[in-house]
């Protein structure tokens, strides 16, 4: 007796509880009026909870619940187990339907016992507390750990029963068990342990749930709604019992010697997994199909030697496998491996995470404290959206009309088999909500599609409501059966088509590549790390995506701008689909050709070989994930499909918005920058890139004229039957040849054009570094500073591959504007200080050796400063920030752009006023007040000139062996123009009208500042070259 009453006192301190003490309370003897016997006696002395009891004594449990432990127990009476056999839910190894309790497997009784009991003492007001080892969280628990076993859920399957894939062509994981005669296996839907769902209040007021989505979730009619400010308990759909019953005895935290029970108004049963419970539901039996392609059979060691140990008809050769489904998160880790061991890839298809997956946790969160959602349509609903919804494509593209229609569920099945597994993982992961407590019916508005738009926004609470038949409580989430596909931005965006189309598979594996590692514990493993889809699915944005089909790029490829440099060494790259080779990060495959700018590519270009690399690379059959060593070119081809992707992709705003490359413009920029042209416009148009017009302009080419015929085209403005109704993001377009940005940089086309040759060779000589120390340009600069300092003097630098770039091009996009030899003869008549004049004065005047007087050397180096700091200003205000174009569809007002020259005075950077005139070209307002106007000559190539400088080149010796351009700057060049104004002279003011004009009129030398050494002084400390 001592002992019992210590185990009780042990067990109501772990509770919490207390009680009041009088004189006469002699604790040997006696026990408090509450407490009652063990549970097992408690519920054996009620009478009423016979079953209950029948269940405790088969299974073993008796002593566990009279003796030992401290349990908590969920238990229904007589009554409720009397309905629960009256309405059977299961059946007998023959078929026939549990109507008794001695028609009970074992199984079955583990099934009910097992996952009513948890392993500790809970009072319910203690149960959504979580405890760890930094203490006890409160009112965060939504699901807790029962006494139910991982080997529960095993059953032996019929052959016929397995999954099964009526796709042909991918990998089948069930067909060698699908295919044996009379074959049965023994299957767990998880091997993971089931958890019990409770909803309480104390937690829903925590997470934000309300008793109407409670009440909703669980169906209940309104005479039995759960009302604000009642106070109820909820195991799964079971509510516990308040109060006292007819013989006045408490029904809920019944307090035991070893715990506590609560009776529950039914038999609770602890459901299956979200998969589990799609599968069994007949109105979801297509999606659960569609889902299962993604599940596998993995054999178990383990839980085949404990259910052999409950299961005396498993044979010694006898193996339980579980099902599982490839995913992202499944059991704590990514499952990215097949039953064999064997790799799984992006191209065939892997889940968010594991429906199946009992103990499911999403990343952030624990098991206990939330759990997953999924919105799964119902067979009506999958029927309409692939008959005459926006999946309707997919069957026209991949399967056929005919079997969808046949009326058969396996002819339908069938017919959606054919759609490629990655093409249908949008559809299901859409679906798929990694957070129950955020996906609640009174958090609808919240809830996110893949573009991480409110999926919902278009329905009401009401009708949100109304999309939902019923809600399926699962031990890993809730399924909410809807009567209508939501579909994925994916489907209805602009990356939309690449899912579609057979010839888009590059583009979609590249656009798709890091999918898979959207979570920031994953981001690092991303092979790209762009994140294309997610960018492309910005439902706010309007795109318009131009997509080189898979023909075009084996056949014309992509150049590789690293290699241009070196004539010796250009190469193009072909890529190839390829979903075959053994652990392909992405499923392309490239080889490299060289590239004859004379030609093009042609059929007859052969792939470069090993022997004639001269880097010793294999060039051939490189796949994307080899590496950037001596021996492997995978970051070459790593940037090249990032660039690829970036050049084909315009997004549009302001006016171009609504008619994105319909509109008035016919220049557009891609999201990398580089100007893309469109030749023509209509349902078909012809783009052009800066390769294809640098070719085309070229004297030394021969092959035929390049352009970028649009081959098919997809509305996915929302506007029309291609995409959503009310939701899409712009047009796409596929291309028979990929789109490529120009391989000239602003020094070529400066030095092709004899007319820019005075412009570009003081650009070239001002870089004087003996001159610039001489000229005291580091005088008051520590040592290690000097190099930075020269170089903000320089105009153009050379990058690893020896080619002249512009110096402070900074990964950006500008406009160059050129002045005429002409333009460049009037200025240096107004003063400007030409490079020669500068080095003369400064040898003659700024040698401390010729010039021993140091006051006067001191001014002629202010002098000689001045001179320098006009000639570098006039340089560099030519080059201005953004692209500008000369576009006969554009008018607009003038905008202003910096440049990087700066007035100290007022610390802002000089900018250059920029208005398009349709096709009077650009009207150009410098920071003088002239204005001037650029040629509109561009057939002559004196406008719309396209440039790339190329920086920061990678490979194991860049000048010999580049791999990678690391940046790049595009730029429109444009030439001066002489125009009737008298003060447009065909080239640029830097400085403002106060330095350039006296007296209402322009100086006749308004360059030439450092005739005066104060006034040079002034001079350099108002524009001195900071930048």
């Amino acid at each position: 007796m001592g002992q019992t009453l210590l185990g009780a006192a042990c067990l109501l301190t772990t509770c919490g509880l207390t009680y009041s003490c009088s004189d006469d309370y002699d604790l040997p003897d006696t026990t408090p009026d509450f407490l009652g016997a063990s549970i097992y006696d408690e519920l054996k002395n009620r009478g009423n909870f016979t079953t209950m009891v029948r269940l405790i004594d088969d299974l073993g449990q008796r002593d566990v619940l009279s003796k030992t432990g401290s349990k908590t127990l969920f238990v229904a009476d007589d009554q409720s187990f009397a309905e629960f056999f009256a309405n059977p839910i299961w059946t007998t190894g023959t078929g026939e339907p549990v109507r008794s309790y001695e028609q009970l497997s074992s199984a079955q009784k583990r099934l009910l016992f097992n996952g009513c009991m948890l392993d500790n003492a809970y009072l319910l007001e203690m149960m959504p507390n979580l405890g760890g080892t930094s203490g006890i969280t409160k009112n965060t628990c939504l699901r807790q750990l029962t006494s139910a076993a991982n080997t529960d859920s095993i059953s032996l399957v019929n052959s016929l029963d397995l999954p099964r894939s009526y796709n042909e062509t991918e990998r089948d994981y069930w067909a060698r068990y699908n295919n044996l005669p009379g074959f049965k296996m023994w299957l767990a839907t998880d091997n993971t342990t089931p958890m019990m769902t409770h909803f309480m209040l104390a937690q829903m007021n925590m997470t934000g749930i309300t008793t109407d989505d409670v009440s909703f979730i669980l169906g209940l009619p309104d005479s039995l709604k759960w009302n604000e400010g009642a106070r109820r308990n909820y195991i799964y759909n079971a509510q516990v019992l308040s109060g006292r019953d007819e013989q006045k005895r408490y029904q809920s935290d019944v307090t035991c010697l070893n715990g506590y029970f609560n009776v529950l108004d039914r038999v609770m049963l602890t459901p299956s997994n979200m998969a589990e419970e799609i599968r069994k539901n007949p109105e979801t039996s297509y999606f659960s199909h569609m889902l299962d392609r993604f599940s596998a059979p993995y054999p178990d060691v383990s839980l085949t030697t404990a259910f052999r140990a409950l299961n005396a008809n498993l044979g010694e050769r006898d193996t339980v496998f579980v099902k599982r489904y490839i995913s992202m998160s499944s059991q704590g880790s990514e499952l990215r491996t097949d039953p064999d061991g064997n790799a799984v890839n992006d191209a065939e298809g892997v889940l968010t995470y594991d429906p199946g997956w009992n103990t499911y946790s999403a990343e952030g969160s624990s098991a206990e404290t939330d759990m997953a959602a999924m919105f799964v349509p119902n067979n009506e609903a999958m029927y309409h959206f692939f008959h005459d919804g926006q999946g309707r494509p997919f069957i026209e593209r991949y399967s056929s009309m005919e079997l969808l229609e046949t009326g058969n569920p396996e002819d339908f099945m069938r017919a959606i088999d054919q759609i490629p597994k990655n093409r249908v993982q949008p559809l299901v992961n859409n679906l798929m909500k990694s957070s129950f407590n955020a996906s609640v019916p009174s958090k609808y508005r919240t809830i996110m599609n893949d573009a991480r738009d409110p999926m919902f926004s278009s329905f009401s609470a009401d009708a949100y409501r109304q999309l939902i038949d019923t809600c399926m409580l699962a031990n890993n989430g809730v399924v909410y059966v809807m009567n209508q596909v939501i579909a994925p931005a994916t489907y209805a965006s602009v990356a939309g088509p690449a899912l579609l189309s057979d010839q888009t598979q590059i583009i979609n594996a590249v656009i798709t590549a890091d999918d898979n590692n959207i979570s920031s514990s994953s981001y690092a493993g991303a092979p790209l790390k762009q994140y294309f889809s997610t960018y492309l699915r910005a439902m706010d944005s309007n795109f318009s995506f131009f997509i080189p089909s898979d023909e075009s790029l084996g056949e014309y490829g992509y150049v590789d701008p690293s290699s241009y440099a070196l004539a010796s060494s250009r190469r193009y790259w072909r890529f190839y689909y390829d979903d075959q080779t053994a652990n392909a990060v992405i499923p392309i495959r490239a080889v490299a050709y060289t590239f004859d700018p004379t030609t093009g590519q042609t059929e007859n270009d052969a792939a470069i070989s090993r022997a004639e690399s001269a880097a010793n690379d294999d060039l051939t059959s490189q796949s994307v994930n080899a590496s950037n060593g001596v021996g492997g070119f995978g970051a070459t081809k790593r940037s090249l499909l990032i660039e690829m992707v970036n050049q084909h992709i315009i997004v549009h705003s302001g006016d171009q918005a609504e008619d994105g490359i319909n509109g008035d413009a016919t220049y557009y920029l891609s999201r990398s920058g580089s100007p893309i042209h469109v030749k023509s416009k209509g349902e078909y148009p012809v783009v052009e890139g800066g390769l294809q017009r640098m070719l085309n302009g070229s004297d030394a080419y021969v092959g035929e004229d390049l352009q970028c015929n649009v081959i098919e085209t997809f509305d996915q403005t929302g506007e029309s039957g291609d995409g959503a109704s009310g939701y899409g993001n712009g047009m796409t377009y596929i291309l028979d040849r990929p789109i490529q940005s120009t391989m000239q940089n602003v020094h070529t086309v400066m030095r092709a054009n004899s007319e820019y040759s005075d412009f570009l060779q003081e650009a070239i000589n001002i870089y004087d570094v003996d001159m610039l120390r001489m000229a005291g340009v580091c005088d008051s600069v520590r040592e290690d500073d000097e190099e930075n300092e020269l170089n903000k003097y320089r105009i153009f630098d050379q990058n690893e591959l020896a080619e002249n770039v512009v110096n402070f091009f900074n990964n950006f996009r500008y406009t160059v504007l050129v002045p005429t030899n002409t333009a460049m003869a009037q200025a240096r008549q107004e003063g400007l200080p030409t490079y020669a004049e500068i080095s003369d004065f400064v040898t003659n005047n700024c040698d401390p050796e010729i010039i021993t007087d140091s006051l006067t050397l001191v001014r002629n180096k202010t002098k000689a400063k001045a001179m320098i700091t006009c000639l570098v200003n006039f340089l560099k205000y030519h080059f201005m920030d953004e692209s500008v174009f000369v576009d006969p569809g554009v008018t607009s007002k003038g905008a202003d752009h910096e440049t990087s020259c700066i007035n100290s005075e007022l610390n802002v950077y000089l900018k250059i006023n920029v208005a398009q005139n349709g096709a009077a070209g650009l009207v150009v307002t410098d920071n003088a007040g002239v204005q001037h106007n650029v040629s509109t000559d561009e057939q002559g190539g004196k406008c719309n000139v396209f440039t790339r400088d190329n920086k920061d080149i990678q490979g194991p010796t860049p000048s010999r062996y580049p791999k990678y351009v690391g940046s790049t700057s595009y730029a429109v060049v444009h030439e001066l123009v002489d125009t009737s104004n008298p003060n447009d002279k065909g080239f640029l003011y830097f400085m403002d009208a106060d330095d350039c004009m006296e007296n209402g009129q322009f100086k006749s030398q308004p360059f030439k500042t450092w005739d005066d050494a104060n006034q040079a002084a002034r001079f350099v400390k108002k524009y001195r070259i900071r930048k």
